[in-house]
């Protein structure tokens, strides 16, 4: 059996950079029987949320965000929320979707969304044929204004996302031969592909195999899959479209709406009677 899926976060003293490394293989299999998505869409689906779960580290407590894909060259619509507690949910329209896009050209929303119902805070980023990997440090940089980089496994259901932290230390003073992103990326690839390929997903094994390259554990969190769907959130959306088409809205004698949730595929069955009263 799985152990459920892990975001850890771990810290290169050394080089002053931060690794937040995602083991996904229990949410990639609990998406797979909840979402009808085959071969290479599916393939696909998978890289997405795998290159995006990694950001919920970038949050502050009670956050949450979603990113949003408008694709209209190929076309399809994905979307995944996820917060600041681990819980995530995820979509992809049409489900029949079966290619790989290696560009895209639509538009992407990001969405941050702060504690206490405040106005969250939404960037659109246009895009043109472009490269998978690009759209999502593009949000990083645009988004949260940082130096990072999201890579995925081509092996196992696992990314990881390395922080660039200030060039000091922890007395505030400047570090000597501070290396860049890029040549960090270039130093510790090698090792992590490894790990990639180890595929890895017992917390033992997995910190082990970080701690043996003088990289320290700092953290970790459960991610879950976690629609917060509910009849009464669907029975509200239903009055608030009978209220704006009462003509319209049922058609001669139809007795019964089915409403289906496209995140976690629940269905609510309601009468005509509650949906009026």
């Amino acid at each position: 059996m799985l152990a459920e899926s892990q975001l850890y976060t771990f810290l290169d003293r050394k080089h002053n950079f931060l690794i937040h490394f995602f083991e996904g293989q229990k949410l990639i299999q609990e998406l797979i029987l909840t979402h009808n998505i085959k071969g290479n869409g599916f393939s696909y689906f998978r890289d997405l949320v795998l290159s995006f779960q990694p950001m919920m580290t970038l949050l502050k407590p009670h956050e949450g965000f979603g990113v949003y894909i408008d694709s209209e060259e190929p076309y399809f619509r994905w979307k995944i929320e996820t917060n600041w507690n681990g819980q995530m949910r995820t979509l992809m329209v049409p489900e029949s979707l079966d290619i790989t896009p290696t560009n895209i050209s639509g538009v992407c929303r990001f969405t941050k969304i702060p504690p206490g119902n405040k106005k969250p805070y939404t960037s659109f980023i246009e895009l043109k044929k472009t490269p998978f990997d690009q759209v999502v440090n593009n949000i990083l940089k645009k988004s949260f204004q940082i130096d990072c980089k999201i890579t995925t496994s081509e092996t196992s259901d696992q990314s990881f996302m390395i922080l660039d932290l200030p060039n000091e230390n922890i007395d505030k003073q400047p570090l000597e031969n501070k290396i860049s992103l890029n040549e960090y990326m270039a130093l510790i690839n090698k090792d992590l592909q490894k790990i990639f390929k180890s595929g890895f997903n017992d917390d033992e094994k997995i910190i082990h195999a970080f701690e043996s390259l003088e990289i320290s554990f700092i953290n970790k969190r459960n991610i879950l899959f976690n629609c917060p769907c509910s009849k009464e959130r669907m029975l509200l959306t239903l009055k608030n479209l009978w209220e704006q088409n009462k003509k319209s809205f049922f058609k001669e004698g139809e007795k019964m709406i089915e409403m289906k949730c496209d995140y976690c595929k629940k269905h609510f069955c309601f009468s005509k009677e509650e949906i009026i009263q």
